[in-house]
């Protein structure tokens, strides 16, 4: 097995990673103007769900992890928060289970 590790590399995941009919790959990126931009990239080593980005983004790009397969360039986008992964618990503590109704308040 040969090991290798790459020093400030940039890493984005994986599923952010698109591939056009002609074979090369893309991401999109969220910009200034709101707007979905298709960059053009190039991979480098892929690690599980991560993968290393050699051309095309830069440090502090926006890029689109979710919901940009399919996303047309220049399409105007609202950017969310990813909720937090605490926050996401309680939530799911107050939902019923799937298949279950909500328990009703006993007046």
């Amino acid at each position: 097995m040969l090991a290798h590790s790459v020093p400030n590399s940039l890493v984005i995941p994986a599923a952010a990673v698109l591939t056009s009919p002609d074979g090369s790959n893309y991401v999109m990126v969220a910009g200034s103007d709101n707007k979905a931009h298709q960059k053009t990239v190039k991979t480098g080593i892929r690690q599980g769900d991560q993968v290393q980005m050699l051309e095309g983004l830069a440090e502090g790009d926006r890029v689109i992890t979710s919901g940009a397969y399919g996303l047309p360039d220049n399409t105007k986008i609202r950017i969310e928060a990813a909720p937090e992964p605490d926050k996401m618990e309680s939530d799911k503590s107050q939902r019923p289970s799937a298949g279950k109704e909500a328990e009703k308040d006993a007046k």
